[in-house]
């Protein structure tokens, strides 16, 4: 509704002004929202630069006097079980003490006392090497101090969690012992335990005075580093579980070196111990909160923080409170927010122009081409008219050409079934053709298995003659035999006549020569019927193997002459066949391509019938246009109205 309304109104202002004023309410609504979500990002990235400069600097911090803690934590409970505290030996001890005094540099006085708090020995010299002064303490008993019944009846400052068991802590103050020793107030911590002997019978305490710069000065390193890095300006207080201010990190006390006077307080740190921020940090874990600084006289971010290391006893509960000037963290992101601010208000009044110089561009191009418009639709309703008058004479010779494309049609749909009747007889004559080539071929396959046979013939007789070399071999072996039986027969004549005239002695040998004759005239027998049968043989072979020769040559010869008939005819027949081939592809062409011309003429007819309807259509079309012409004559009225805001 509220849209419409808004068309409405702007329906009454030209081109120009709804140009600009499109553009000035769209980029007025693009310029709010990127500055709205650089003044959100702007948010976010000081949130994030504080919680990581103080989680940075409150975390160093915290390891710094945990691990320096725990060492002291330490430190006494090893002094009390070297073995020169279980003698009477003063001096030596006195020089132990001197000498953890000098190696450690923190301890201010090592003081060692019997089971009844009398003084028993303690270091006679500074950390620096200087003498102290050891009488006020030699008189004191000690027997009353809350350190020493603590430490004598095992009452310790514990955290068994985290392995602290054994030391008593004293938290920060003025020392009555270091006082007396170095006639001064000095700000120390005590750290005590008993001291047992070989059988675990108390003889006595061991406290160590230890001078608080073992914590001031983990401090002062933190904010000297914190200082050094950046422009920020930051202010470190540590405070006890009571809110008494432990450590003094103020530019002012920093600057005059009274960190750790626990007789000074800076304005700020006043101010700060007693703003009800603080109060309340001491109650909970941690926090943050801005305020106002009345010393600076700036808006401050302060930040709040126990020490809470797993090498720290919580129930010390030491503060750490940082306080630091707004400006100073958040100004580089203040100052990029500001420069994004004002470069987008600089490009919103750019666009404007911009968007002012485009609108009245626009309206001019506008108006042209509403100028030109109204000459090309008169232009299109005078074509409209001529196209009219063409396709009237389009469509009649449309008609008159369907008229002759139905015509060759029919005729050459009589060719084609001609053709028809020339492809099925040359079908026929290719069938008959292949028919008789596959018989020649078979007959020719018969010739050429029956001159295979031939040849094997006359390979029987090669054997043939094989046979008859073999039979004249035999001959010849049988010749030999016939030499060798006249030899045995005359050997056996002259073993007769040796016999005789061996007389009676040569008896026996006469009976074999005889009978060796009798053999040599049987084998000789023997060998003249085999010689006589191998004659007969060798002469029925001879003329076998004659013959079959004879036999063989005349059907060789008559084989192949067959076979070379039965060739020329394959041949032919095949020659015949490719023939027949060649006129069936032909004239299966003939087919194709008369079928083609008859599609492509149907196609033609059906394309001229189109064309008619086509011819209708545009008519139709033409006279569209022209109704479409005058459309566009009162469209451009409108776009006048547009451009201009006023009727013509």
């Amino acid at each position: 509704m509220i849209l419409e309304k808004l068309g409405k109104f702007l329906d009454k202002y030209s081109l120009k002004a709804k140009v600009i004023f499109t553009g000035i309410f769209g980029i007025s609504i693009i310029a709010v929202i990127i500055i709205t979500i650089a003044i959100f990002n702007n948010n976010i990235r000081n949130q994030e630069a504080i919680q990581n400069y103080i989680n940075e600097s409150t975390a160093a911090i915290d390891k710094a006097i945990s691990t320096q803690f725990y060492e002291r934590y330490g430190d006494v409970q090893a002094f009390a079980v070297n073995s020169v505290l279980q003698t009477s030996r003063i001096a030596d001890m006195t020089k132990i003490f001197n000498e953890y005094a000098r190696m450690y540099g923190i301890y201010d006085v090592i003081l060692f006392v019997d089971t009844k708090g009398n003084f028993v020995a303690s270091n006679d010299k500074s950390p620096n090497g200087e003498k102290i002064n050891t009488t006020k303490l030699a008189k004191q008993n000690y027997a009353k101090e809350d350190w020493f019944q603590n430490a004598f009846e095992e009452k310790y400052t514990t955290d068994k969690n985290n392995g602290f068991d054994g030391t008593y802590f004293e938290d920060a103050k003025i020392d009555p012992i270091v006082e007396n020793a170095y006639g001064k107030q000095i700000f120390t911590t005590s750290f005590s335990t008993v001291v047992t002997n070989f059988e675990g019978k108390k003889i006595g305490v061991i406290t160590n005075r230890a001078n608080f710069s073992w914590v001031g000065d983990e401090i002062k390193n933190e904010y000297e580093n914190a200082r050094g890095q950046s422009s920020v300006r930051i202010d470190l207080l540590l405070l006890n579980k009571n809110g008494e201010l432990l450590a003094d990190f103020t530019k002012e006390s920093f600057d005059k070196k009274v960190t750790l006077d626990p007789n000074y307080s800076s304005e700020k740190a006043k101010m700060l111990v007693e703003s009800q921020t603080v109060k309340d940090a001491l109650n909970s874990n941690s926090g943050s909160t801005t305020y106002y600084d009345k010393v600076s006289k700036r808006d401050s971010y302060i930040a709040f923080d126990h020490i809470k290391n797993k090498k720290f006893i919580p129930s010390i509960n030491w503060t750490l409170i940082i306080s630091i000037p707004e400006d100073d963290i958040f100004g580089a992101n203040n100052r990029q927010t500001f420069y994004t601010v004002t470069i987008i208000t600089s490009t919103w009044l750019i666009s404007l122009i911009f968007a002012l110089y485009l609108s009245l561009g626009l309206s001019k191009k506008f108006s042209e081409v509403a100028r030109r418009l109204g000459i090309t639709s008169e232009s299109i309703l005078k074509s409209s008219k001529e196209l009219t008058k063409l396709f009237d004479k389009v469509a009649a010779n449309a008609v008159k050409q369907s008229q002759s494309q139905e015509q060759t049609s029919a005729a050459l749909t009589q060719i084609l079934a001609m053709i028809s009747r020339t492809v099925e007889n040359v079908q026929s004559s290719k069938q008959t053709a292949t028919s008789v080539s596959n018989e020649a071929q078979e007959g020719n396959i018969a010739m050429e298995r029956m001159e295979k046979a031939v040849i094997k013939i006359e390979e029987t007789n090669t054997s043939l003659e094989e046979i008859r070399k073999i039979i004249n071999q035999i001959n010849t072996k049988t010749s030999l035999i016939n030499d060798i039986v006249s030899k045995t027969e005359l050997l056996s004549l002259n073993a007769s006549i040796e016999a005789a005239r061996a007389g009676e002695y040569g008896k026996g040998f006469a009976v074999v020569a005889e009978e060796v004759g009798n053999l040599a005239k049987t084998s000789g027998n023997a060998a003249t019927e085999i010689e006589t049968l191998i004659a007969s043989s060798a002469s029925k072979v001879s003329s076998i193997i004659e013959e079959t020769k004879l036999k063989v040559i005349e059907g060789i010869e008559a084989s192949k002459l067959a076979v070379t008939i039965f060739k020329g005819i394959s041949e032919k027949i095949e020659d015949i066949k490719q023939r027949v081939d060649s006129i069936n592809e032909a004239t299966n062409e003939q087919k194709i391509g008369v079928e083609s011309t008859t599609d492509a003429t149907n196609l033609l007819s059906q394309m001229t019938k189109e064309n008619s309807d086509s011819a209708e259509k545009a008519l139709t079309t033409a006279k569209t246009v022209e109704q479409d012409s005058n459309r566009i004559a009162l469209s451009m009225n409108e776009i006048k109205y547009l451009v201009y805001g006023k009727k013509f």
